[in-house]
């Protein structure tokens, strides 16, 4: 991004500095996620179902956040951009506390747990091409120059995200649901 940005923004026949910054998360959860092969819809589905959910790396430990709290940090990002220009033209990462770094297996635990009815999952044994055990992103400049912090832990944003797909398969409205969930996250306090 910075060699593309110096590249076509600060050359002539520009000559000009460009506020471009681009922005990234760990891995995210909340409530209307269809995406195949991502842990939370493909376990809503299974339970939906009445099946239990095949897991195919119970064990990899991944960064996990709730929507919300990177989404409050691209704003973040994108106001100081306007307001600043270039000195916020960077790569910003959006990652959750450590303790909310946690295993596949865990987080399957807690949304089966939240969703009730029996669900559960199982590892899949069928061959999936290799996946890093270990992911994450560093958001330490997000932190000390935003001022940005996860708002929700991961505990509640499982919570958060097992209640949304149950209240969105009884017939809920996703844009209720959706407006519900960001009426809850600006109480949280400021990022």
């Amino acid at each position: 991004m910075a060699a593309w940005r110096h590249a076509f923004f600060t050359a002539p026949p520009i000559g000009r500095a460009v506020a471009i910054a681009s922005a990234r998360a760990g891995n995210v959860i909340g409530g209307g996620d269809r995406a195949e092969d991502r842990l939370i819809p493909d376990c809503i589905r299974a339970f939906a179902a009445g099946h239990p959910a095949p897991i195919r790396n119970p064990h990899a430990i991944r960064p996990w956040q709730h929507v919300l709290d990177p989404l409050c940090g691209y704003f973040l990002v994108a106001e100081r951009l306007c307001q600043d220009g270039p000195a916020y033209a960077a790569g910003w990462n959006f990652d959750p506390a450590m303790a909310d770094t946690q295993t596949v297996g865990q987080v399957a635990d807690r949304l089966a747990a939240n969703w009730g009815e029996a669900a559960g999952w199982v590892a899949d044994a069928t061959a999936h091409p290799p996946e890093a055990r270990l992911l994450a992103i560093n958001a330490a400049q997000a932190r000390s120059r935003l001022g940005w912090r996860s708002r929700l832990r991961l505990p509640d944003a499982i919570d958060w995200t097992a209640r949304w797909y149950q209240r969105q398969l009884r017939g809920a409205p996703v844009a209720a649901l959706m407006e519900a969930d960001i009426a809850r996250y600006t109480v949280l306090g400021a990022a």
